[in-house]
């Protein structure tokens, strides 16, 4: 994906999940997800588009550039972000941000974000979730998420409980 833009840095981050013996990679604007192995060389890659999704990303020419319009494409446009995988269900969690179609809001926190679900590599759900959703473990039958991923100040620790029917 990277190679259809000349340079987009607002886009440059990319999230993982360090399993056993494989480490799942998403790129925040690539649909795809990457398995490789514990060297990083990849062995396969799955993935959906985010339903929705503004992809029509602004590129930069200079630094100049990069400063006008880095909090406008963080806020309106779509991208990937977090992913968690549970190798005993075969499941695979991952969030990306629609992209807010209102360009009064300036705020991260006003880009909608969803939640992809993946078994056995294939999309069976995606549903909406708050901005600061990020998955993090399982105990019984429950998933559980951290919601306090925006909460820079600490004055509130938010847990999100969650099962799969």
């Amino acid at each position: 994906v990277y190679l259809n833009y000349r340079f987009i840095p607002h886009f440059d981050y990319f999230y993982h999940d360090i399993q056993e013996k494989e480490v799942y990679l998403s790129f925040e604007p690539d649909s795809l997800i990457y398995v490789a192995d514990l060297d990083f060389k990849i062995k396969e890659a799955f993935g959906a588009g985010g339903s929705q999704m503004d992809t029509d990303y602004i590129e930069v020419n200079t630094i100049d550039d990069w400063e006008a319009y880095w909090r406008n494409n963080r806020v309106h446009k779509g991208f990937y972000r977090y992913i968690k995988y549970f190798p005993k269900d075969k499941v695979l969690f991952r969030t990306y941000t629609l992209g807010s179609q209102d360009h009064t809001k300036f705020e991260y926190e006003d880009n909608p974000q969803r939640m992809q679900i993946f078994q056995d590599r294939k999309l069976i759900g995606e549903v909406a979730v708050p901005n600061t959703f990020k998955v993090i473990g399982k105990i019984g039958d429950h998933y559980y998420a951290d919601g306090s991923v925006g909460n820079l100040n600490n004055e509130k620790i938010v847990i999100y409980r969650f099962k799969l029917p």
